[in-house]
């Protein structure tokens, strides 16, 4: 499963996620939403892509991260 690695990244920076309001104009809500600590997403625009990359200085790639695990279990589900 790929996911989202924006509460990671506040971690990091000892940011809290209403800091995405006020640096990268999300809602409260987007902001929140965003910064799930399991970083589920359904659909994420390449608009929000983009002013997440400004906001922490990072590429695209580094916003998301792939968990392996999940993705095995899926491939040995659909197998059977």
């Amino acid at each position: 499963m790929v996911r989202l690695r924006v509460a990671e990244l506040l971690r990091q920076r000892g940011l809290k996620p209403y800091d995405l309001i006020t640096g990268a104009g999300f809602s409260p809500h987007a902001s929140y939403k965003l910064a799930t600590e399991d970083g589920r997403f359904e659909r994420i625009g390449a608009d929000t892509i983009d002013r997440l990359c400004a906001f922490f200085g990072v590429a695209p790639g580094d916003l998301f991260a792939r968990d392996a695990e999940t993705g095995a279990r899926r491939r040995q589900t659909r197998s059977r």
